[in-house]
């Protein structure tokens, strides 16, 4: 594995947008998850995650590598559906269904951000040319490798935030916050 950040200073400035927000909300999104919820610590950070999501989410919205409509793809349908899961989920927690604000963030984090950003390692993606500069390695498929390509890849990342946020363990009923 080599490291190159040449690809990085090279994309557009939605690209660099996208790449480092997502960073940001991955850091800040470890660090709330890890933390004790309810404190202000706690949503003045989840207020900054949430502004990095939208910033993912609307950058992404710039991007045009996998056309499949015209300039847009699916990914662009996945982005759609993180800025309204984004507004359900800070509408969950102010009328105090905590329950279901907590599976919503865990979708976005481990779906919107966790496994989309394991997809951008996909062979000839960004991701894959800064890590693997020396065109080795890298066992994630480029979107045009896949069958159905950039709509499979959506499709996977929306399913498993739909997933994480409906089926994830914990009790069903909501619960107020104490």
């Amino acid at each position: 594995m080599s490291f190159d950040l040449q690809p990085f200073w090279e994309a557009s400035l939605a690209v660099q947008i996208h790449v480092v927000t997502a960073l940001i909300a991955l850091f800040i999104g470890i660090y709330v998850f890890s933390k004790r919820k309810g404190t202000t610590l706690h949503r003045n950070m989840g207020k900054v995650w949430v502004v990095m999501m939208a910033l993912v989410a609307v950058s992404s919205m710039f991007i045009h590598q996998l056309k499949v409509w015209g300039s847009f793809s699916p990914i662009h349908l996945l982005s759609i559906f993180v800025l309204g899961s984004l507004v359900q989920a800070i509408w969950m927690a102010r009328k105090g269904d905590i329950v279901a604000h907590k599976r919503i963030m865990a979708g976005l984090f481990s779906g919107g951000l966790i496994l989309a950003g394991l997809l951008t390692f996909g062979r000839d993606l960004l991701m894959h040319r800064i890590f693997f500069a020396n065109g080795a390695g890298g066992f994630i498929p480029s979107p045009h490798e896949l069958p159905g390509g950039a709509v499979t890849f959506a499709l996977v990342g929306a399913a498993v935030i739909y997933v994480i946020t409906f089926f994830w363990g914990g009790d069903t009923k909501s619960r107020k916050a104490d």
